[in-house]
């Protein structure tokens, strides 16, 4: 029988999971404001106008050449960090479905989503400050700057603080166990 923790762990992983992705895959971690081409919104992988989106893969990885080499760190990161969450969902998972007799499968999955954590978090980081010295980005929505932070970029730091909550969670549920 699984414990409160686990349950309780698996519900904020599968929550922690779709933080990252929906924060990996949408064009708003910045919001810009151009004089040609009006209000612009750039993600990882895409930037998008008020009239199309223009993704980094398409027209032979155009967009992704013109990419500083910090935000291709960025998306290294992240999607590592991705992948981390995913593999701390199928080793919860199978945990849950199947009892492993001498060894603790909690304190897996919290030490993935603890680097997992380390990773992300290095990544929002990195994103933050180099788009700050970069491109003048701003956190204040009042403030009168052309390019400021968007709720992706937020959702990208809930994703690698609920990671950290989450491996605690797992943390403790493995420690319960011994």
């Amino acid at each position: 029988m699984a414990s409160c923790c686990a349950i309780l762990g698996i519900v904020f992983l599968v929550l922690t999971n779709l933080a990252i992705i929906i924060s990996f895959a949408t064009p708003y971690w910045l919001d810009e404001m151009h004089l040609i081409a009006g209000r612009v919104n750039q993600g990882l992988w895409a930037v998008c106008s008020e009239s199309n989106c223009r993704w980094a893969f398409q027209n032979d990885l155009a967009i992704q050449k013109n990419y500083p080499v910090w935000w291709v760190a960025v998306q290294a990161l992240m999607a590592f960090g991705l992948f981390l969450g995913l593999m701390s969902l199928l080793v919860a998972t199978l945990a849950l479905c199947c009892e492993c007799k001498g060894c603790n499968s909690s304190h897996a999955v919290a030490g993935i989503l603890m680097i997992g954590f380390i990773i992300m978090g290095i990544a929002v980081v990195l994103f933050g400050v180099k788009a700050h010295l970069d491109r003048g980005t701003e956190m204040e929505l009042e403030r009168r700057s052309s390019s400021r932070f968007s709720w992706s970029f937020y959702l990208g730091i809930s994703a690698s603080a609920l990671s950290l909550f989450t491996s605690l969670i797992y943390a403790c549920d493995g420690r319960n166990r011994h």
